[in-house]
């Protein structure tokens, strides 16, 4: 049997991301989403912290855009915690980056080697570069005008987290 729909708290859903579009916390139990039965209501996804207005905004069309894909809210909460990580190491450049046209290949070569030297652990180091990378990648869709299409941070320059590694183990031919 199929269960019943739901209305999202009285049918929320046709100004729900215009009235979350002007927070910079989007609580994951707010969102206009499908899943009305996921288990992960918890949380929120931050903005407030990425420090360049342009950026902040393609961060925020880049959230709903996956959310509407189905993605999963907790998912993005992550992804946009990395993000809003590589704006503000971009805000403390010297120069800082002011603009999308600024986000070179130099910049972002620059940026992963902070993070390969960060002394984060393989996974927090896999998981930013991976969230970075999807961000800039789906950027050119729809995001930040002027950004250069040489913006690219390629698969094989995510760092291997050591489950990843451990995995591969298994398709060694001896």
């Amino acid at each position: 049997m199929t269960a019943p729909l739901e209305a999202i708290d009285g049918g929320r859903a046709p100004d729900g991301w215009e009235r979350l579009w002007a927070s910079d916390r989007w609580p994951l139990r707010e969102m206009p989403h499908s899943d009305l039965h996921s288990s992960v209501r918890a949380g929120s996804i931050l903005f407030a912290g990425i420090p360049q207005p342009w950026f902040k905004e393609a961060a925020k069309r880049w959230a709903r855009a996956r959310l509407l894909a189905g993605g999963a809210p907790s998912t993005m909460s992550h992804y946009v915690q990395h993000v809003r990580t590589f704006s503000v190491w971009l805000a403390g450049r010297t120069p800082a980056v002011s603009s999308p046209s600024q986000i070179t290949r130099a910049v972002l070569e620059d940026w992963m080697l902070a993070i390969r030297s960060s002394g984060l652990a393989a996974g927090s180091k896999a998981g930013r570069v991976t969230a970075v990378r999807l961000f800039l990648e789906e950027q050119w869709q729809d995001g930040l005008a002027g950004l250069p299409r040489t913006a690219v941070i390629y698969v094989g320059e995510v760092p291997h987290s050591r489950s990843r590694r451990r995995g591969c183990q298994f398709f060694r031919v001896s």
